[in-house]
C-alpha cells in the first residue's frame, strides 16, 4: 500500500480492496498444549502421536501457507483471528492451539513499526468452541495493552476514516470485533457486510461474487468483505485452490472492469504471492 500510497490517501478504507486471509493464524498447530475438553484434547493427543491422524487434522484445520509476517510482508492488509481464552492467557485457536495471540500482535506491531504507511484491519473472533470462556472486557484490556499505540480511535461519528487520516495519526490498525460493550477503539461487526460461500463451481463462485458486488452497492458506511473457498465434497478436507483461485480472479477482473467500487477486502484460504497481486489491482479498476 505504501508504494501506492499516492493513489489510495484520498480514498476511505472501505474504498480500496484488501488482500485478506481467511484464519490468518491457521498456518501450524501446537500439539504440545493442551485446551478445551477432554475429547478435543483426545484428538490433540492422537494428532500428535498416529500421523494418518496428524494429516486429517491438518488439512481440517490449517488454511494458510504464510505465517503472519509472511502474509504481511506480502500484502495481505486484513488478517482474521479467531481466539480463545483458557487458563489467564489467550490463544490464536481453531478448535486447537495455534499460537500464543501475545505473539501475533508483537509480529503485527513490528510490521507497522517498519512501515509507516500501512494499515491492518483486525477481525477478531471466538472460537465458537470455546465462546463461553471469552470475557469482553480483559479481551480489550489485553488488546489495548498491545496495540494500543496504533489503534484507530472509534470517536468519529462512526464514519469509516480515510487512508491518509489513519496514517497522519499513526492510527493504522482497525480493529473489529463482536463485543458488547462500547469502546473507544472498538468497530462492531454491525460495520461489516461479509458474503461467504463454499462451493467447487466455477460459475457458482462468478455469479455469487458478482451479485455481492450489486449488494454492497447499497451502502457506504460498511467495509464490504468476500470470503470464499474453494474446496471438495467430502468432509471438509481443503484441497490446494491456488490455480484456480488465480484463474478466477483473472475472470472477475474481466467480467467486472470498473465496477468493483464497494469491495472492501477478498478474503481466502491458502492465499498465495501471485493471488495478492491480482486483489490488489483489483483497485485498478476502481
Amino acid at each position: 500500500m505504501d508504494k501506492n500510497y499516492d493513489y489510495i490517501e484520498n480514498k476511505k478504507i472501505n474504498q480500496i480492496i484488501l488482500p485478506a486471509t481467511n484464519h490468518s493464524c491457521s498456518y501450524n498447530i501446537n500439539y504440545n498444549k493442551s485446551i478445551g475438553s477432554t475429547k478435543t484434547n483426545l484428538i490433540r493427543i492422537c494428532g500428535k502421536n498416529i500421523k494418518y491422524i496428524n494429516y486429517l487434522i491438518n488439512k481440517l484445520i490449517l488454511k494458510q501457507q504464510y505465517t503472519i509476517k509472511q502474509q504481511l510482508n506480502n500484502g495481505v492488509r486484513v488478517l482474521h483471528i479467531q481466539i480463545s481464552y483458557y487458563k489467564n492467557n489467550f490463544y490464536a485457536t481453531s478448535t486447537f492451539i495455534l499460537d500464543l495471540l501475545e505473539n501475533v500482535l508483537f509480529d503485527i506491531i513490528e510490521f507497522l513499526n517498519k512501515n509507516r504507511r500501512e494499515i491492518i484491519i483486525l477481525l477478531f473472533t471466538n472460537d465458537p468452541i470455546y465462546i463461553k470462556s471469552m470475557d469482553n472486557y480483559i479481551f480489550f484490556s489485553y488488546i489495548k495493552k498491545y496495540l494500543d499505540f496504533y489503534l484507530y480511535k472509534n470517536i468519529y461519528c462512526n464514519t469509516i476514516p480515510f487512508y491518509r487520516d489513519m496514517i497522519d495519526k499513526n492510527e493504522r490498525i482497525f480493529l473489529i470485533h463482536d463485543l458488547y460493550n462500547n469502546y473507544d477503539c472498538l468497530w462492531k461487526k454491525e460495520y461489516l457486510n461479509t458474503r461467504f460461500i463454499n462451493t467447487n463451481d466455477e460459475l457458482t463462485l462468478l455469479n455469487y461474487m458478482n451479485n455481492s458486488i450489486l449488494f454492497f452497492r447499497q451502502n457506504d458506511f460498511n467495509l464490504n468483505f468476500i470470503k470464499f473457498i474453494i474446496k471438495p465434497k467430502l468432509i471438509n478436507i481443503f484441497k490446494k485452490s491456488s490455480n484456480n483461485t488465480h484463474k478466477l480472479l483473472k475472470k472477475f477482473i474481466i467480467m467486472n472492469e470498473n465496477k468493483i467500487d464497494k469491495i472492501s477486502s477478498i478474503f481466502l484460504d491458502n492465499i498465495n504471492e501471485d493471488i495478492i497481486k491480482y486483489i490488489i489491482l483489483l483497485n485498478a479498476f476502481t
